[in-house]
């Protein structure tokens, strides 16, 4: 019953290490880092591993006698791949917390070799992407039919994003976004398409981002026309809108090394008690080829709680042999109310029109 964090002491991974020590679950802690993990691994009373992704030798090493990786270590878009392709060679299965679409398309890539290896690769085992894609497979139970889905989310509250979630950002801020149109990923202006959806006594503006889902929500779903948003202040959505025309900018090494550089200056991620007091507010819509629609939503907890917790929650599925190997997603797995396991999770405002 053996599994690893690596990327332990980031943000995301020593919350998750926090949570499986309050699980009384037993991990090793992993990381490049041995001044950062070792006092977290003690602290926790926890073993512990160093050992870099450059060196694909020391990465087998490492994963010797591990059943499962839960890596947390981002951005992904650098770290993913050779932990993937270690966990091919060492046949063990791959979880991991990211919400890029690269990093999902290339565990399917994988697939046919992960099922000769007989492990599992499942990216995307937190806030990223388990709500969107529970919610994804639940709105398609309601509508069968669907060909086109539409999925959102915004933080309430005070909690902001981790130093880890921002690098990312940073990272990619010059790609633009995706949008998935008759089963085929495209590349479109980040902001392309806006929406005002209905919470509580208020209407919210949301903008089109290239979130996990138009990736992973094909392969839980079969819809084959796929969008998602997040919400923002219609001021900032100014600011997006014109955003192409500095890409160039953005794009230069040095422009990404100044606001990294920044971001590691600063905290690095929402307190315990933001995270407490804030939630995030889910939705989705499915549409069919006659116009009919259904609509649902979900309130969790703070992202970064809600991963912490999910992702745990799939590791024990996997350690319990509750698995399906190749590249999966986790409602493809486990079904739509997977997401509902987490404490604090509500589904709602389910609307046939």
């Amino acid at each position: 019953m053996s599994f690893i964090i690596y990327g332990a002491s980031g943000y995301t991974g020593r919350l998750t290490a926090e949570w499986a020590a309050k699980l009384g679950l037993n991990p090793t802690l992993a990381g490049r880092n041995l001044e950062k993990i070792k006092p977290l691994a003690e602290r926790l009373g926890f073993p512990y591993l160093i050992f870099s992704l450059e060196n694909p030798e020391e990465i087998d090493k490492s994963l010797e006698g591990f059943q499962v990786v839960l890596h947390c270590a981002g951005p992904f878009k650098f770290t993913a791949k050779p932990m993937m392709q270690a966990c091919l060679r060492t046949k063990t299965h791959y979880l991991d917390i990211t919400g890029e679409i690269e990093i999902f398309e290339y565990a399917q890539y994988l697939s046919d070799k992960a099922k000769k290896a007989g492990v599992m690769l499942m990216p995307g085992v937190g806030f990223d992407v388990i709500p969107t894609d529970c919610l994804a497979l639940y709105l398609k139970k309601q509508l069968p039919d669907a060909e086109f889905l539409e999925l959102g989310f915004m933080g309430i509250g005070p909690a902001g994003w981790s130093v880890g979630t921002a690098s990312t950002a940073v990272v990619n801020i010059d790609k633009g976004s995706a949008h998935r149109k008759n089963g085929k990923i495209e590349v479109v202006p980040t902001g392309h398409k806006t929406r005002w959806i209905p919470f509580k006594d208020k209407k919210l503006f949301f903008v089109s981002i290239p979130w996990g889902d138009v990736s992973t929500a094909y392969y839980s779903t079969n819809i084959p026309n796929i969008t998602t948003y997040t919400g923002m202040k219609p001021a900032q959505y100014n600011f997006v809108k014109r955003q192409k025309y500095f890409n160039w900018l953005l794009s230069m090494p040095f422009v990404k090394r100044i606001a990294l550089n920044r971001l590691k200056r600063g905290p690095a991620g929402p307190s315990d008690e933001e995270r407490e007091i804030s939630a995030t507010f889910v939705w989705g819509e499915v549409k069919n080829a006659a116009g009919k629609s259904h609509r649902a939503t979900l309130m969790t907890p703070n992202g970064y709680t809600l991963t912490a917790k999910a992702s745990l929650i799939t590791v024990q599925r996997v350690l319990s042999g509750k698995f399906t190997v190749g590249a999966q997603t986790p409602a493809g797995v486990y079904g739509e109310d997977l997401v509902m396991e987490v404490e604090g999770v509500s589904r709602d405002n389910e609307v046939e029109f």
